[in-house]
């Protein structure tokens, strides 16, 4: 399990070896983290696919996030939409719940298992939520209801 989301950030030659110490593992990788898409590059994508994979999470907090996001699925496009997994904060900034279903939905269609995430402020605490926000959040962060909603798209 690669926890760290800033592995992409990290020097070359350090991301080779962690890939090749994941090559030496007896279990698929996780990488759990929450990667930021945008430093998803084609030897980033060569790297994955020479691996054993379980699951790449990748972020997507913002509308401007959604582009970055698109191309590294598309690089990623050999994983499954099970194995290629997307942490979504929302509610954060004045996002409405329409806004947030919007980029959820977008998440979705660009590949990925949508994982909606309320915003917590610095302490952790998060505001109350709303019967509004309860739905979203539940109805995007099971994917076994994600498939039933979206049973016959991609």
């Amino acid at each position: 399990v690669v926890q760290d989301n800033n592995l992409l950030q990290t020097p070359r030659d350090h991301q080779e070896a962690v890939y090749a110490m994941l090559k030496r593992q007896g279990k698929a990788a996780t990488f759990s983290g929450g990667i930021q898409a945008s430093l998803v590059d084609d030897w980033v994508a060569d790297q994955f696919r020479q691996l054993r994979i379980h699951e790449v999470w990748l972020a997507c907090d913002s509308n401007g996030t959604i582009g970055p996001l698109r191309a590294a699925t598309q690089r990623l496009s050999f994983l499954r939409r099970d194995q290629l997994r997307c942490y979504v904060l929302v509610g954060f900034g004045g996002e409405t719940v329409t806004e947030a279903a919007r980029r959820l939905a977008e998440v979705w269609d660009a590949g990925c298992m949508p994982f909606a995430q309320f915003y917590r402020d610095g302490s952790g605490k998060r505001a109350a939520l709303t019967p509004d926000w309860q739905k979203l959040v539940r109805e995007w962060s099971r994917p076994a209801a994600m498939r039933v909603i979206h049973r016959g798209t991609t």
